[in-house]
């Protein structure tokens, strides 16, 4: 497998992905594919470490790691909340 960065890929607004999210009542869980020696992801996971609700999963095979961002929460509102929160800390982070 070929793993390519496209240059015009961003990270899809919260918006376009909250219905699924809802689906599973308070848990949460994204998978984002680097290359083990993407620059962008130790920004990703220090923008992400330390926060409420959020855990960090890193798989690391070969050449690629996988970050899993898991998150749980007490209910809909905080569970937005959170996840918009994510989206702009990772956006910041690939965008420094």
């Amino acid at each position: 497998m070929i793993v390519l960065r496209d240059p015009f890929w961003v990270v899809p607004p919260y918006e376009d992905w909250v219905v699924e999210v809802r689906k599973y009542r308070g848990v949460g869980r994204i998978g984002i594919l680097f290359k083990t020696c993407d620059p962008f992801l130790p920004a990703v996971q220090q923008a992400l470490r330390y926060m409420s609700g959020v855990k960090l999963y890193t798989m690391i095979d070969g050449d690629n790691t996988v970050l899993t961002i898991v998150t749980r929460t007490l209910n809909e509102t905080v569970r937005d909340q959170l996840w918009a929160l994510i989206v702009r800390r990772v956006r910041s982070a690939i965008d420094d």
